[in-house]
């Protein structure tokens, strides 16, 4: 895990959220109506859920198919800000940003596909989207200039909708998270079978903990196995002296989010 987060930077997500008032539609979609449509509509199959990045927080925050089958999606569009902004603002500047929704795509192996790179579209996994602080502190995404996310797929999988998000801040809404944790299980009979786990807060980007996954396969949940995983998760995390106190804050907030995870009647 990579050091604690550039806390002295004003985040994109405040940015955001002080000065949006209205939706903004992309330049490159000015001129392409039917693109624009085509990219403000949610579609649904049983294999995966697909986003257009027109669509507004509250839109998908709100849509049956995303309550039902994606829990942790409207939990943390619902945390992403007050409720004028989530009606107002798209999805594609909400992905952007390091926070609450990215940290469920990426823990979700969710795809965007992009347009306006020199490259052409793009097709891409969200887990690549954001950069760490050694990476850059001035570029924060690998987007180009211009460069626009048109839409984002998620694939269904049966731990999507036993999935949850646990958010621990000093403030509601739009602050971010002094840690987090997205937690989505398949468990069959009690035993996990597959596992996803996320967490915010500790590092400049989500950070998908494979290795406190790996953990959790195959058993029952207790506290004991719970604790393993929340220590294999943070193994690495160093960081400034003043931050390390969100390691065990850190691990606390991923053992409550594994129970009540797995405790969610599906």
């Amino acid at each position: 895990m990579q050091p604690f987060g550039r806390s002295s930077v004003p985040s994109r997500r405040s940015r955001f959220v002080a000065h949006q008032d209205r939706a903004r539609i992309p330049t490159v979609f000015a001129a392409e109506p039917s693109r624009s449509a085509r990219c403000a509509r949610i579609e649904t199959n049983s294999a995966r859920l697909r986003l257009g990045g027109l669509v507004r927080l509250g839109q998908a925050e709100d849509h049956p198919y995303v309550r039902r089958e994606f829990p942790v999606l409207q939990q943390t569009l619902a945390l992403a800000a007050a409720r004028h902004p989530r009606n107002v603002t798209n999805l594609d500047d909400v992905a952007r940003q390091a926070g609450d929704f990215a940290q469920a795509l990426v823990a979700l192996d969710a795809t965007i596909e992009t347009t306006g790179s020199a490259e052409g579209p793009r097709r891409l996994p969200f887990a690549a989207l954001h950069r760490q602080a050694f990476e850059s502190l001035q570029v924060e995404t690998s987007l180009e200039p211009g460069e626009v996310i048109t839409f984002i797929d998620i694939p269904r999988g049966p731990w999507t909708h036993r999935s949850r998000y646990l958010k621990v801040r000093n403030r509601e809404w739009y602050q971010f998270a002094l840690t987090s944790a997205v937690v989505a299980l398949h468990v069959e009979e009690e035993v996990i079978q597959e596992a996803r786990i996320a967490l915010g807060g500790v590092a400049t980007a989500p950070w998908r903990a494979y290795e406190a996954e790996a953990v959790l396969i195959g058993h029952a949940l207790d506290e004991s196995l719970a604790l393993r995983a929340a220590e294999v998760a943070f193994a690495q995390a160093h960081g400034p002296k003043q931050d390390l106190y969100k390691v065990p804050v850190g691990k606390h907030t991923l053992v409550r989010a594994l129970f009540e995870t797995y405790a969610m009647s599906v």
